[in-house]
């Protein structure tokens, strides 16, 4: 994508980096302790906890809807660009899955082999779109903004896909053979 040698300022990758992973973590652990100390774990659990997929959901829409809005005069200049970027993520994604699944069905058990699916296809994109920005420019950042929308459905998806077809058995390949 990037078809050239670009210097990297790590000084600012790392500030990136720390402005996306580890300031939010400290504020979500200090919301988290003064939640706490206003409510009992029990009312946390029961009253606050549910809301927090939602609004986990509606921050994922924003990080979007930034992202495509910051590229919109590249998307309309560059109308290609986007169908090829598109055709990038959908081969990434099928070769993260063929391997991953083909990784789950030798070694591992189901519920392990779907967990090393998810854990290797789904990316924190947040992180990405920050280190591609920080490093590589709005384009980059734009390529990785588009992985959100393959992202939550590629796992719909999979999800069903598994269910139906059985695509990760029960037992792991090597299991069967004994």
């Amino acid at each position: 994508m990037v078809g050239g040698y670009i210097e990297i300022d790590v000084l600012a990758m790392l500030q990136t980096v720390s402005l996306v992973i580890f300031l939010p973590l400290f504020l979500g652990i200090t919301t988290y302790n003064i939640i706490l100390r206003k409510y009992t774990r029990e009312k946390f659990e029961s009253n606050i906890k549910p809301y927090l997929p939602a609004l986990s959901a509606w921050g994922m829409v924003y990080v979007i809807f930034t992202g495509i809005s910051a590229n919109a005069h590249t998307i309309v200049s560059k109308p290609g660009l986007l169908l090829v970027s598109l055709m990038v993520w959908v081969f990434f994604y099928a070769f993260n899955y063929l391997i991953s699944i083909k990784t789950g069905r030798r070694y591992f058990n189901r519920q392990d082999s779907v967990t090393l699916v998810f854990g290797t296809v789904l990316r924190n994109l947040a992180i990405s779109i920050g280190l591609a920005a920080t490093a590589f420019g709005v384009t980059a950042a734009f390529m990785v903004s588009l992985a959100f929308l393959f992202q939550g459905q590629s796992a719909a998806w999979f999800v069903r896909l598994n269910e139906k077809y059985n695509i990760l058995p029960e037992k792991t390949v090597v299991e069967q053979l004994d």
